[in-house]
């Protein structure tokens, strides 16, 4: 099965939606939290939506024949237009380790210097050190944190 990597279209929106609440649903269960099903796809359509028809974004998509396997999810910062974010960056659990999420980084920074941005930020859980090998392969270095996370258990 052949694999295409491309900038997501409004065509894509049923099919990437799918993907992206994949995503959330990833996350919450990384916290450990209960994930609501209805409310996220109810908010995830609204920003898909919205971020497919902005030109300082855009979803660069990992297809196999019609279904989105992965995705990096890219916008320009509209106040400095040389930064631009990461902001989500996910392969399917079945589709990991087969060089899908590299191959969605390169296209992502293709179309990062199309735009002439010139610096891009991401994080990362720390934890997740495939993934900080995966950004580092292809030449993203780590920063000083700027912030801890803390907690605090009320008795």
């Amino acid at each position: 099965m052949t694999l295409k990597y491309e900038n997501a279209t409004i065509e894509d929106f049923r099919s990437l939606i799918i993907t992206v609440d994949e995503f959330y649903k990833y996350l919450a269960e990384e916290k450990n939290e209960v994930y609501d099903a209805d409310k996220a796809n109810t908010r995830n359509k609204r920003y898909l939506r919205k971020f497919l028809e902005d030109d300082n974004c855009t979803y660069i998509i990992c297809k196999r024949e019609k279904k989105i396997v992965g995705y990096g999810f890219l916008s320009i910062e509209k106040a400095n237009q040389k930064v631009a974010y990461i902001n989500e960056f996910f392969v399917l659990p079945e589709d990991r380790k087969k060089g899908i999420g590299y191959s969605i980084l390169l296209e992502s920074l293709k179309w990062l210097r199309s735009k002439n941005c010139k610096t891009t930020i991401l994080s990362v859980n720390q934890k997740n050190k495939s993934a900080i090998n995966l950004y580092q392969k292809a030449g993203f270095s780590l920063n000083e944190p700027s912030y801890v996370d803390m907690s605090f258990t009320i008795r």
